[in-house]
């Protein structure tokens, strides 16, 4: 008897984790979004649809408390960090979902340079911009 495994059955068992991403800084910069609408970069062109605002701080004491909170969250996992720069993977509870949000502080502009993008799929429906948007509103709470 053979045994038919629907994409759902396969993606359940195997987990949503996708491809990892490298991640890192080239030229001081976050790498640009593929071309796919599930991504959005503060670091390229504003005119592309990709393109968010970095998060604003006032201080070195703003981007450690900020890599320090997003660490800490349940669905998270550091991937990479160091005094100026974060990968994390964030997890969505249910189905599994795993996208890479990669922070850099730039002390000299007094930002933090994001990038958040899917791992697989298409379309993330807007999670990556809501994502940074709900971390931009967390930092402007405690600043």
């Amino acid at each position: 008897m053979k045994y038919l495994l629907s994409a759902a059955m396969v993606m359940s068992l195997l987990g949503c984790a996708g491809t990892p991403v490298a991640g890192g800084l080239s030229d001081q910069k976050l790498a640009d979004c593929a071309s796919k609408p599930n991504c959005v970069c503060s670091d390229m062109a504003i005119s592309d649809s990709h393109y968010i605002e970095p998060l604003a701080v006032q201080s070195v004491d703003d981007w450690n408390w900020l890599a320090d909170d997003l660490a800490a969250q349940s669905n998270t996992e550091v991937v990479s960090r160091s005094e100026n720069y974060l990968h994390l993977t964030f997890t969505t509870p249910l189905i599994r979902y795993t996208d890479d949000v990669e922070l850099h502080f730039v002390a000299t502009k007094k930002h933090i340079a994001v990038r958040s993008a899917s791992r697989i799929g298409y379309s993330d429906l807007g999670a990556n911009k809501k994502r940074v948007e709900m971390i931009r509103e967390k930092l402007k709470q405690k600043i």
